[in-house]
């Protein structure tokens, strides 16, 4: 006959040893997910198209063209309590600037003349930071 004696002991080790390591699971996988600031969109939309094709969140830099004065911008955040906010900035020097909204949002553009940069900037509650732009090829 075995000894029943091993067998419950066993089974009482192997349980304290999965309640300490959950909660440290939990945490590890919750951590990765804090203050991620990537956008999930990122569209430009002139002259009647979406001019950011095939938009990755990983990358950080678009060229667009357009003959349009304006454009709508559409940004969705991650993280929905992210703050999103653009500039246009020309020659290192900044024109415009705005806040498209918490999470996103729509925003109408007018488009400067000439080949103005867009930035497209999502900040976190957490503090976290990314930056996106966007280099637009504009009427003359």
């Amino acid at each position: 006959m075995r000894d029943s004696r091993h067998f419950v002991s066993l089974r009482t080790y192997a349980l304290a040893f999965a309640v300490v390591l959950s909660p440290a699971l939990f945490q590890t996988s919750y951590s990765c997910e804090r203050g991620d600031t990537y956008l999930t969109q990122l569209e430009l939309e002139a002259d009647g198209i979406n001019q950011i094709v095939g938009f990755n969140p990983e990358t950080r830099s678009y060229d667009v063209s357009t003959n349009s004065p304006t454009a709508i911008l559409r940004t969705v955040s991650r993280d929905p309590g992210s703050t999103v906010t653009y500039q246009w900035m020309a020659g290192g020097t900044s024109i415009e600037s705005g806040m498209i909204g918490v999470g996103g949002g729509d925003v109408t553009l007018n488009v400067p003349v000439g080949h103005p940069t867009l930035s497209v900037s999502v900040r976190a509650p957490e503090g976290g930071f990314d930056r996106y732009a966007v280099n637009v090829a504009s009427r003359d």
